[in-house]
């Protein structure tokens, strides 16, 4: 219990979180056996593990997720957390996951734990639209409501059937949140004033928006994080709210960059232990592929950008090669 206590006075400091979210945080996650910690009179430097499964149309693939990842001031440039990485990294290897992930927030960030082993392997595309953009055909019979107040099984009921129809007919590995999972992220939306939309067909839930604290300090558009939608109208509906709202704003919208020719960027980054596993799960049924390949390189293949189309310089055969497509969103951070 101290090093819990510890941690969420560590975490705070940190990141200055309000006692609320990281109440929200440590109830709802906290494992002291997917932690790793330093500092023997004191707590130093800390992080938490959050374990997921990530599913497709035929596999799933067991990650944790690193989050919290915090070292007081006087504790820092002593190699601690990379300490605390190898640790975790090494418990998470032996106890079956395929990967560990983060979500850095900076390209310092990034390169940090790039010279740690990590590479990229969560991307997204980013699709803007202009102020006053027509998402769709008005009067369509959806009606579009923020989410407000506490009642929300029946949003997670419709959560949890969307995440499952999207699977159907999928290579991407998707995040796959609980029923606990889904409610702690409507919390969290509401703790952080994130708001959450809802299109309504005939009072029946028919998708689901998350959008990101409206603030032009971070974001000059109103962004969105993850759209969940039965149908374009309902998405498109929704789209068309926030416009309505936020009039004197564009929208921003994060999707998936393997359905979309939008440039690509790297969120998050994963260390993979099992490659051989991994390309057995991603349909790679023909090993002669690799022939000659150390297992860095494979990693780095099957982890290649979403748009890369060849280099004079690299081969041309990789554009053939199996793609471990990752997607991860609405996680605590």
């Amino acid at each position: 219990m101290k090093f819990k206590e510890e941690y969420m006075r560590l975490w705070t400091a940190t990141f200055g979180d309000t006692e609320q979210y990281v109440s929200l945080v440590f109830d709802s996650y906290f494992n002291e056996a997917l932690s790793a910690k330093a500092g023997e009179k004191s707590l130093t430097s800390a992080l938490m593990g959050v374990p997921y499964e990530f599913k497709n149309d035929r596999d799933t693939l067991r990650g944790l997720y690193l989050c919290g990842l915090a070292t007081v001031p006087q504790g820092r440039r002593r190699g601690l957390m990379t300490g605390l990485l190898q640790e975790i990294d090494s418990r998470a290897r032996e106890m079956g996951y395929d990967f560990t992930f983060l979500l850095p927030q900076s390209d310092e960030l990034r390169a940090y734990y790039r010279a740690r082993g990590y590479k990229d392997g969560f991307y997204c595309s980013l699709n803007h639209y202009v102020t006053g953009h027509k998402f769709g055909p008005e009067n369509t019979g959806v009606a579009v409501e923020r989410l407000e107040g506490a009642e929300t099984k029946e949003i997670v009921n419709y959560l949890l059937e969307a995440q499952e129809r999207s699977r159907n007919g999928s290579e991407l590995f998707t995040l796959y949140h609980s029923r606990r999972d889904w409610e702690v992220v409507l919390r969290e939306a509401s703790i952080s004033n994130e708001p959450v939309f809802v299109a309504l067909a005939n009072g029946i839930v028919k998708g689901v928006l998350f959008m990101a604290e409206v603030n032009p300090d971070i974001h000059e558009n109103v962004y969105v994080k993850k759209i969940l939608a039965e149908n374009a109208e309902a998405a498109d509906a929704m789209l068309s709210e926030l416009g309505h709202r936020w009039p004197e704003r564009g929208v921003t919208v994060c999707s998936s960059p393997y359905d979309s020719a939008a440039s690509a960027y790297s969120y998050g980054m994963v260390r993979i232990f099992n490659v051989h596993d991994i390309l057995e799960k991603i349909g790679c049924t023909d090993k002669k592929m690799f022939e000659g390949y150390t297992e860095n390189e494979i990693i780095d293949v099957i982890l290649r950008h979403p748009h890369y189309r060849g280099a004079e310089d690299e081969l041309k055969e990789l554009l053939n090669y199996p793609r471990l497509e990752l997607s991860a969103a609405l996680l605590l951070e």
